[in-house]
C-alpha cells in the first residue's frame, strides 16, 4: 500500500549518506515546508539521533540547525523530491486549490465549503509545527442523503496527504454493531477488536447517538459507558487515525452534552444542510443525464432545472429533509423500472412525476404551475361567486401555510382540516367539494386524489366513523347530512363530535393530510356544531355557505346539460329560451328543495321517454334526438313528483 507522507523510520540509519533508505514507498512529491519540518522533527526525535545531537559538539544550536538541514537535503537529493522554488504554490496554496476543484465536483452545502479551506489550512499549519499525539475526531451532523459519507472519503484523502491518516480507507459502522444487550463485556470486546483493526484509518459512525440509548436499563447504561470509554482511551492513544461522528444535529448533540469527556476531544465539527429545491433538481438533471445516456434515451426538452425544480416543491418537507439526494436515488430506480425498460425512446416530465409519485407514496404533490392556475378555480362553475372567491383565499392561504412549515417557520406539521358547506339540496355542495379536492391535490395538500362521498344517516356508531378515516387516509371524506350522525338518540352526536375531534387531532400530529367536508342544510349544521364546541373552534371560520341557483342560473345549467348531450340525442333546430319562463314561474319552494337537482330530473325524464316512445316505434327509423316537446313533459312531470314529495 503507497504512502504519501510515511513517517521517517531513522533508528536504523548508519550515516548521514544512508538516510532514510529504508523507505521504499516514497513516489515523486513536492516538497514544502511542512514537510522539511516534519522531516526534522523525525530526525530530531528518532532514538539514534537522540544521543547524537545531545553530545557537546551541538552545543551550538546553529550548529545542530546546519547538520540537520544538511540531511534534509540529503533525503531530499536521494527521493528526487522537488523543492517549492520562487513563485510556486506553498502546501497550503495547493491545499486551498485541491478544495475548491473538489467543491466545483459538488452541489449546494455552501456553508460547509467555506469552512473546509480555513479547517484543513489550520490543520496542516498545526501538523507542522507539532505532529498529534492523539486521533483527529470530526462532528458531522445532517440528515440523511446530504453526503456525509461522501465528504468523509474526500477528507481521508486530504488528511492521508498531510500524513494525518496511515490509510485513505473510511470504515463505516453504527453503535447497533456492537449491541449492549448480553453480558457486559462483550460489546465492550467487540468495539475494542473493531478500533484495533482500523487503527490509522477514518472511523466513521453514524447516529453515534446510539452509543447512549435514552431509554436502558441500569446494565445497559453501564456497557454503554464502557462503550464509550474504549471510544475516549483510542482516541487519546491512536496517532494518524481519524474519528468521525455523525448523525442528525439535534441527537448529536445531545449525545455530546451527556458525555463531556467525549466532547472536549472534538477537534472541528461541520454542519450539513438539507437540499433546497433547486439543488435536487440540479442532483437530479445530472443523475438522470447520465442514467438516460446509459439506455440511449432522449430527455424531454421542456424538462429544464426550473421545472424539475417545480418538482420537488410539491414534495412534502419532511419526505425530503429526510431523505434529500436520496431520494433522488429512489426516483431514478423507479423511473428506470418503469419507463426505461418500456420501450420508451424519450422521458418526459409525466414520467417523472409519476415516478416520484410512487416513490413518496401519494398521488398529490404540489407544482408552481398549478399555484399559479389558483386564480382559475371554480371558473367553469355556475353562481356563487362569492363563495369561489372565498374557496380561492382558502386554498392560497393554505399553500403559504404549507410552505412556511416547509421552510420550518412553524413547528405544527399540520392544521385541522375540517370545512363545513351549508345550503340546500341541489345547490352544487358534492360538485364543489371534488373541484377543491381537485386542487388540493394539484397543490399537495391531500395524498390522494380522492373523494369518499358518505351521508350522516350512514354511521351507527362512532366506530363506523374512524373505520373510514383508516381505510381512506389522505383523501377528502365528504359527509352529507352531518347532523343525522347519531341522531335520534340521546348522547350519540356528542360521541360522534367527540370522535371526529380525535380523528382531527390524529390527522394534525401524524400529518395524515386528510381533509373532512361536512355538509348539509345551515340551521341543521349550526344545531350540529354547537353541540360541540371544541369541534367548532377546530373549525374556526371554514364555514361557507352555498346559496340557491337563480332562475337564470337554473336556465344557464339546462342549456349546459343539453350541449352536453351525445350529439345523436341534440334537436339541432331547439330553442331552449320558453324554458326560461317556465324556470322562473316555479314554486319557489321546490327550488328551494331542488335547485339543479330539478334541471337533472328533467333532463334525465326527457331521455327516458325519449327512449320508451322509440321502443314504440322500433320498426321505424330511429329517431333519439330530445324535442322541446320531451323536455316540456318532462318538466311537468318532474314538477308533480316535487309537489307530491313536498306534501309529504
Amino acid at each position: 500500500m503507497s504512502k504519501l507522507y510515511p513517517r521517517f523510520d531513522l533508528s536504523k540509519i548508519i550515516s548521514t549518506e544512508d538516510i532514510l533508505l529504508l523507505n521504499q514507498y516514497y513516489d515523486k512529491q513536492s516538497v514544502n515546508p511542512d514537510q522539511i519540518n516534519r522531516i526534522k522533527a523525525d530526525i530530531i526525535n528518532s532514538e539514534h539521533w537522540k544521543d547524537y545531537f545531545s553530545s557537546p559538539v551541538f552545543a551550538n544550536k546553529s550548529a545542530q540547525e546546519k547538520t540537520i538541514q544538511q540531511m534534509v537535503q540529503k533525503t531530499i537529493k536521494h527521493y528526487n523530491l522537488v523543492t517549492p522554488s520562487d513563485g510556486e504554490s506553498t502546501d497550503t496554496d495547493s491545499l486551498v486549490e485541491q478544495i475548491e476543484k473538489m467543491k466545483k465536483k459538488f452541489i449546494g452545502q455552501k456553508l460547509f465549503w467555506q469552512q473546509l479551506p480555513k479547517t484543513m489550512v489550520g490543520l496542516s499549519k498545526r501538523a507542522s509545527i507539532r505532529p498529534f499525539n492523539k486521533a483527529l475526531v470530526f462532528k458531522l451532523t445532517g440528515p440523511p442523503g446530504v453526503g456525509k459519507t461522501t465528504i468523509a472519503n474526500l477528507m481521508a484523502g486530504m488528511l492521508l496527504k498531510m500524513n494525518l491518516l496511515e490509510e485513505p480507507e473510511v470504515v463505516e459502522a453504527r453503535p447497533a454493531d456492537f449491541p449492549s444487550e448480553g453480558l457486559v463485556g462483550k460489546a465492550e470486546k467487540k468495539l475494542g477488536d473493531f478500533l484495533e483493526n482500523n487503527r490509522g484509518r477514518v472511523i466513521f459512525f453514524d447516529e453515534a447517538y446510539g452509543f447512549s440509548p435514552k431509554e436502558a436499563s441500569d446494565s445497559h447504561r453501564v456497557v454503554a459507558k464502557n462503550l464509550v470509554d474504549n471510544l475516549m482511551k483510542a482516541i487519546d492513544t491512536y496517532q494518524k487515525t481519524v474519528f468521525i461522528f455523525a448523525g442528525y444535529e439535534k441527537p448529536l448533540e445531545h449525545f455530546f452534552k451527556t458525555n463531556e469527556g467525549l466532547n472536549r476531544r472534538i477537534d472541528y465539527a461541520f454542519n450539513l444542510f438539507p437540499y433546497s429545491d433547486e439543488e435536487l433538481a440540479e442532483i437530479l438533471s445530472l443523475k438522470l443525464s447520465d442514467l438516460l445516456s446509459q439506455h440511449k434515451l432522449d430527455l424531454d426538452e421542456r424538462s429544464t432545472i426550473p421545472r424539475l425544480t417545480d418538482l420537488f416543491k410539491g414534495v412534502p418537507g419532511g419526505v425530503k429533509h429526510n431523505s434529500n439526494a436520496g431520494l433522488i436515488n429512489q426516483i431514478l430506480a423507479r423511473l428506470e423500472d418503469s419507463v426505461i425498460f418500456s420501450g420508451q425512446k424519450v422521458v418526459g416530465e409525466f414520467d417523472l412525476r409519476k415516478a416520484i409519485s410512487e416513490v413518496i407514496g401519494q398521488e398529490c404533490f404540489r407544482s408552481e404551475e398549478d399555484i399559479q392556475l389558483l386564480d382559475r378555480f371554480g371558473s367553469d362553475l355556475i353562481g356563487n361567486q362569492k363563495l369561489i372567491e372565498d374557496l380561492k383565499q382558502f386554498l392560497k392561504a393554505q399553500v403559504v401555510y404549507q410552505l412556511q412549515i416547509e421552510d420550518e417557520f412553524i413547528s405544527n406539521p399540520w392544521e385541522y382540516q375540517v370545512l363545513v358547506f351549508t345550503g340546500n339540496p341541489g345547490v352544487g355542495k358534492t360538485t364543489i367539494a371534488r373541484k377543491l379536492a381537485k386542487s388540493l391535490c394539484s397543490l399537495g395538500m391531500i395524498l390522494k386524489n380522492q373523494v369518499v362521498e358518505k351521508t350522516g344517516y350512514e354511521f351507527s356508531q362512532p366506530k363506523d366513523l374512524e373505520s373510514l378515516y383508516e381505510e381512506n387516509r389522505g383523501s377528502v371524506i365528504f359527509i352529507d347530512e352531518a347532523y343525522q350522525m347519531g341522531s335520534g338518540v340521546p348522547g350519540l352526536a356528542k360521541k360522534f363530535s367527540d370522535s371526529l375531534i380525535g380523528l382531527l387531532n390524529r390527522n394534525r400530529d401524524q400529518a395524515d393530510r386528510t381533509v373532512f367536508i361536512l355538509a348539509g342544510y345551515r340551521k341543521d349544521m349550526t344545531r350540529f356544531l354547537n353541540q360541540n364546541v371544541g369541534l367548532k373552534r377546530r373549525i374556526g371560520n371554514k364555514i361557507f355557505h352555498i346559496n340557491n341557483y337563480t332562475d337564470d342560473e337554473l336556465f344557464r345549467i339546462l342549456e349546459l346539460k343539453y350541449e352536453h348531450l351525445p350529439s345523436i340525442q341534440k334537436d339541432p333546430d331547439i330553442n331552449l329560451t320558453p324554458f326560461k319562463e317556465m324556470i322562473r314561474l316555479l314554486p319557489e319552494s321546490i327550488k328551494d328543495r331542488e335547485n339543479a337537482g330539478l334541471i337533472d330530473n328533467v333532463v334525465s325524464l326527457a331521455t327516458e321517454m325519449r327512449l320508451n316512445d322509440q321502443f314504440d316505434k322500433r320498426k321505424g327509423k330511429t329517431n333519439l334526438r330530445i324535442t322541446a316537446r320531451f323536455l316540456a313533459r318532462a318538466f311537468e312531470e318532474a314538477l308533480v313528483h316535487s309537489e307530491e314529495e313536498l306534501m309529504i
